[in-house]
């Protein structure tokens, strides 16, 4: 996922998207374990009930709950925030990769609280998110951003 931060004279636009080429390969990812079950299910013994039998579901039912959460990660949501400085206000544009937007609009008078949230992994650089708390809905997250001191 990229993040990137441009000021376009009086509005200041924060984006979020994830390139086509990696969708792909999520999806790609994830329809390939829809294959991972198929030698279980060819080699079971389904004449009776048999552990093999039962392998064979749980790692079917497991393919497919992996593969289910890797397509819905493909089919994510692109999002942008523009600060709109002369309007004063937050303009919220989501948007599918496969048509479907959704704007929101809220006034800079809504956000009643700005948090910087840091992450400290180990042996790593820190991680920082931006989370804007409005009067009405919920809060709005900004990316992972990293510090280099």
């Amino acid at each position: 996922m990229a993040f990137s931060f441009t000021d376009t004279g009086g509005v200041l636009v924060y984006t979020e998207k994830v390139s086509p080429a990696l969708r792909l390969f999520i999806a790609g990812i994830g329809l390939a374990m829809l294959l991972v079950p198929l030698p279980f299910v060819r080699h079971a013994d389904w004449s009776s009930v048999s552990a093999s039998a039962a392998l064979a579901v749980l790692v079917s039912l497991l393919a497919l709950v992996f593969a289910a959460a890797l397509l819905v990660l493909a089919a994510g949501e692109a999002r942008e925030l523009r600060f709109e400085r002369e309007e004063r206000r937050i303009v919220h544009v989501r948007q599918r990769p496969f048509g479907g937007r959704r704007e929101t609009v809220h006034a800079f008078a809504d956000v009643l609280a700005v948090q910087v949230h840091e992450e400290r992994p180990p042996d790593s650089t820190p991680n920082f998110s931006l989370q804007l708390r409005l009067a009405r809905g919920e809060p709005i997250e900004l990316g992972a951003y990293h510090h280099r001191e």
